[in-house]
């Protein structure tokens, strides 16, 4: 969102103001990458275009170059034409009265409603007004009907941005995945299905956008859900690769890519692990002993007295340190479980020494075998939760870290569990083990069945492993595996390069597509006067008539490579194949290096390999967030959302998960260079724009 330049009264200084402009635009407001003069940006089209030069400005939706002559009018077609974009909002929209501070004041607000999930009821409230007027007396809050328009434009234009920008970065091919997030709201009990949509972005960043919340669909309609999310988008179902399923669904296949669209669903690394300590955790001999722990937690925390007890040098402190490390787990959420008894292990013999000292009501103490238990069984969980913090990690991010990380966990497994004295502990992490064995298919490296090696050629986790340049040895898989797993790789390679002669060379970065658009401008320069471009398409079968035929083609000269060492084997080895045999050969990068970022300076090196790998390194581990997949506890903002309105929802979602991204786009270079920058947001706080030019000019007389 760019904001017009305040007026200046009369009374301010001249020359102040001539200082003023001298020093460019206030802090704020975006700056072209070629001046523009002041009258020319008050126009809202070019905050969807960035000036590169007095004669050209390039779209920041679709990054193309249109010609400009002094007029915004073909900037506005464009816009309209191509991606549905009206630069002016509806009429009804506008900010309260004619005082521009008010309606600064309203944007801040409607941001305040969308970046922290609040519904628009809140500047209803009584300590909201209370709030806002010892800060802005003179200022009134707008009311729930106008915040609901402002907040209806806002997702509508940044809607129609998104969308322009997917059709002309992802379009088809397979290079975007559909996320799932199923949730229900507090109160009413209602379900909501939230679709987010991942693909690697220009800059080669795994790119995370939010496409809409509906009401969850019924058991067998997931797909066709998904399938209208698309169109409302205008994306074709084959620009998808994939579905990553926070839930099975029995739709969407788990095992075949040969489903609808060539879908495949792929599991939550975080849903599935969870699905193995569960497993571990429901034989009857651990049961007892969790039901018992929590007992033994409970009955401290309900006590300060024998809470005390447990640290003697803070007795006359309200609540004791070692107290405090005491919680009861939640049941749903491992990681608690886990947390549960490292604290009841730390504090094992003072718990013992005041449990056994008595008290009202008495409190059994765990048994010895008990305790044994627990020692045996938590470094198992924690094997298990140092790989849900390597997976939440930003470089192993996409799908391609999982299967080295899940056979590392299945390797320490195996050793815990030779090294178990209890059969209980020995039961429990075999269970675990072997449901993970079951679930993503982990072998014994060579001993595992060629039928299942063969099935995982398949699998987008073997692929996008291979792709990530730590991990392409794929130690995980016998030698016979590699070599055919390589050759499936050439299979697809050759598809994609079919599929780009298919497409007649119009896609992204063809021949086709540059000269479509010099051609263009050419026209747009010359007027469509005295300038054409004529194309003479030869036939297969011949030549013009009277032209003379072309000479027979002269045989190469050898060189003295080929004379004495006879000739070269690259020579007639296909492009793509030669790319595959250097990129095997590829030194491996450092495992704490993103893949993503090898891929950005290695692109221009294997150009076929490269947009493969932009196809399946945009695969996630997991169907949300990682940081969210693996929580301890729900987040403040998840508890937020449950309860907004049901008419707001999906527009406050939309805007809080995709504006910093799409304010990103709408800068053009400007934010591009702020995104590889890792800054937060795209643009500055509107709090700056609040000072107005009067205040700022004033200042400045002042330092000089």
């Amino acid at each position: 969102m760019a904001f017009q330049m305040y007026p200046v009264p009369a009374s301010s200084p001249s020359s102040a103001l001539k200082r003023k402009g001298e020093r460019g635009p206030a802090p704020g407001l975006a700056r072209p990458l070629y001046p523009v003069s002041a009258d020319r940006r008050k126009s809202k089209v070019w905050q969807h275009y960035t000036q590169l030069s007095e004669s050209h400005v390039e779209c920041n939706v679709c990054k193309r170059q249109l010609s400009f002559h002094n007029s915004t009018t073909s900037m506005r077609e464009h816009l309209l034409r191509k991606h549905s974009i009206r630069d002016s909002p509806p009429q009804h929209i506008g900010a309260p009265g004619q005082d521009k501070r008010a309606g600064l004041l309203s944007e801040l607000i409607l941001e305040m409603l969308f970046r922290d999930l609040h519904p628009v009821s809140v500047v209803e409230e009584r300590g909201f007004r209370l709030l806002l007027g010892c800060l802005e007396p003179s200022f009134r809050a707008p009311p729930c009907s106008h915040l609901s328009g402002m907040l209806w434009h806002r997702h509508s234009v940044q809607r129609q941005l998104l969308q322009g920008y997917l059709r002309a970065g992802v379009g088809c091919g397979g290079a975007a995945v559909l996320c799932t997030d199923h949730w229900g709201a507090t109160g009413s009990g209602r379900g909501y299905l939230t679709v987010s949509v991942l693909f690697v972005d220009r800059d080669w960043r795994l790119a995370r956008c939010v496409l809409e919340t509906r009401p969850a669909p019924e058991s067998q309609g997931l797909r066709d859900a998904l399938g209208g999310v698309l169109a409302q988008f205008g994306l074709p179902e084959s620009s998808v690769l994939g579905v990553v399923l926070d839930r099975p669904d029995p739709s969407l296949s788990l095992r075949s890519p040969g489903g609808p669209a060539g879908w495949q669903g792929l599991p939550c690394a975080a849903l599935w692990l969870g699905e193995c300590v569960a497993e571990a955790l429901s034989l009857d001999p651990v049961q007892e002993v969790l039901a018992a722990a929590r007992v033994i937690v409970t009955h401290f925390q309900q006590d300060p007295g024998r809470a005390a007890l447990l640290n003697p040098d803070e007795a006359g402190v309200a609540g004791s340190s070692k107290a405090r490390l005491l919680a009861v787990d939640q049941p749903t959420h491992w990681v608690t479980t886990l947390a549960m008894c490292e604290s009841l292990l730390e504090l094992r013999w003072v718990v013992s020494s005041v449990l056994e000292g008595g008290g009202s009501p008495p409190v059994p103490n765990l048994a010895d075998q008990q305790w044994r238990l627990l020692q045996e069984l938590v470094p198992a969980l924690r094997t298990v939760r140092l790989a849900s913090s390597f997976l939440s990690e930003e470089p192993n991010a996409p799908v391609s870290a999982l299967l080295p990380c899940l056979h590392g966990v299945a390797r320490l497994l195996g050793r815990q569990l030779g090294e178990c004295g209890l059969q209980a502990a020995r039961s429990a992490i075999g269970r675990m083990r072997g449901a993970m064995q079951k679930r993503w298919r982990i072998g014994e490296g060579e001993g595992e069945e060629v039928e299942e090696e063969g099935e995982m050629l398949d699998s987008p986790l073997v692929l996008g492993s291979f792709l990530d340049p730590r991990f392409k040895e794929l130690r995980f898989l016998s030698p016979d595996a590699r070599s055919r797993l390589h050759g499936r790789v050439k299979e697809l390679l050759s598809a994609q390069r079919d599929e780009g002669e298919e497409d007649g060379g119009e896609g992204e970065g063809s021949p086709m597509s540059c000269l479509s658009f010099e051609a263009q401008d050419l026209q747009a320069a010359g007027g469509g006067d005295g300038c054409t471009i004529s194309m003479v398409v030869v036939g297969a079968h011949g030549n013009n008539q009277g032209s003379p035929p072309p000479p027979p083609p002269s045989p190469p000269r050898q060189s003295i490579y080929d004379i004495l060492l006879g000739e070269d084997p690259t020579e007639r080895m296909p492009e793509i194949q030669q790319q595959l045999e250097n990129y095997i050969a590829e030194p491996l990068c450092k495992r704490s290096c993103s893949p993503l970022d090898w891929w950005r300076g290695k692109e221009l090196r294997f150009p076929a390999l490269a947009r493969l790998a932009r196809r399946y390194l945009a695969i996630p581990s997991t169907a949300v967030p990682p940081e969210r997949a693996f929580a301890a506890q729900e987040s403040p903002a998840l508890r937020r959302r449950a309860t907004l309105a049901p008419e707001h929802l999906d527009q406050i979602l939309f805007l809080n998960q995709n504006c910093d991204f799409i304010e990103g786009l709408r800068g053009g270079a400007t934010g591009a260079a702020e995104r590889r920058g890792g800054q937060a947001h795209a643009r500055e706080t509107l709090y700056q724009s609040l000072v107005s030019f009067e205040s700022q000019a004033w200042l400045s007389e002042d330092r000089e």
